[in-house]
């Protein structure tokens, strides 16, 4: 199987590949700190090429499922770089050993999906961007539509609150899902921008236009990595800060005094790593503990929002670290990709 995408190409593990996992597994092994380092330091050490090897080849032998849930990642010109993969998930975004057993049961599941660039020299570049690109089509075509990524963790918030109203999220409109709901007593309108996340300006504005809605009237959710993970700041306004999508917002509407929530994700583990790359990987167990815990703080911080209480949100929610524990943490929900 081969899928080609841009400048990537997406394919089936062949025999030639596993000379790569080896030397990415002995020899090269940078990319092992930036991804789940907490396990891949112990996998390293106890790594045994000759058995890997054995496993891949038996792997490579077995006939495939239709529906594939890793698959090796080369340039055009032939240049293997790593792969993507999927695993699914419980509601708390735990690894689930396995998978439900029938076709229609893994297409309900909730599935992460994610990557590896194993060559330095490829970092940087966007090819992580384009493969999951690939990928997440890839796993829509084939009827799966509940994916998750780091990058999406503003979705997981608007979820959150939409759960807590007891709205759905899925009417199209304004190159968005929205869905309508009733805050402190005030009719809003709820929206996941469904164009890349430097795009979200066009949502925002067409939405705003069309209902006559000043943009101080307008909360923005919002990731941030120059936030640490779990940390969250209210703002009144302000400029972009270097956020592409706060960007696209302030050039399409003309305005930065809108109202925005920032959640911090951590900033990159090395300057020369991929910023699509890296907001596209996977949340650690311990991070995804943190940001749901926090995501309870949102339908109160709308509420004081649209109560005009702003400031109150601001000294009661603004924290420079993870919340701490207070009871049950709130289902995150999922992606309609």
């Amino acid at each position: 199987m081969e899928l080609k995408y841009h400048n990537i190409i997406l394919r089936d593990m062949e025999e030639r590949d596993i000379g790569d996992e080896i030397r990415w597994n002995t020899v090269q092994t940078q990319w092992a700190l930036w991804d789940a380092p907490w396990e891949m330091e112990e996998e390293l050490k106890t790594f045994d090429p000759e058995a890997h090897r054995k496993k891949e080849l038996e792997w490579i032998a077995k006939p495939k499922p239709d529906h594939r849930r890793c698959l090796e990642l080369e340039t055009w010109d032939g240049v293997h770089l790593g792969a993507v993969n999927c695993y699914c998930i419980d509601d708390d975004c735990n690894w689930l050993e396995k998978a439900p057993d029938t076709e229609e049961g893994r297409k309900a599941a909730r599935w992460a999906v994610g990557l590896d660039i194993c060559e330095p020299a490829y970092w940087n570049g966007g090819w992580g961007a384009q493969a999951l690109a690939a990928f997440i089509r890839y796993h829509l075509d084939g009827g799966y539509t509940e994916l998750y990524t780091q990058t999406w963790s503003g979705n997981f918030r608007m979820i959150a609150l939409a759960e807590k109203l007891g709205a759905r999220v899925e009417r199209l409109q304004f190159k968005a899902l929205t869905g309508d709901a009733v805050i402190g007593e005030k009719r809003v309108l709820l929206m996941k921008p469904g164009t890349f996340m430097n795009l979200s300006g066009q949502a925002v504005q067409e939405a705003a236009a069309y209902h006559k809605v000043p943009m101080d009237r307008v909360l923005v959710l919002m990731d941030d990595i120059s936030l640490p993970v779990g940390a969250l700041r209210i703002r009144k306004k302000g400029s972009a800060g270097g956020h592409n999508g706060l960007k696209n917002i302030i050039y399409l509407t003309g305005r930065d005094d809108f109202p925005r929530v920032k959640i911090g994700v951590g900033e990159k583990p090395h300057p020369d790593y991929d910023l699509a790359d890296w907001v596209l990987g996977k949340f650690s167990p311990e991070d995804a503990k943190s940001l749901l815990s926090l995501f309870a703080d949102i339908p109160a911080i709308a509420e004081c929002f649209v109560q005009g209480r702003l400031d109150e949100a601001m000294s009661k929610y603004n924290r420079s670290g993870p919340p701490k524990a207070k009871g049950p943490e709130p289902s995150a929900g999922g992606h309609q990709l």
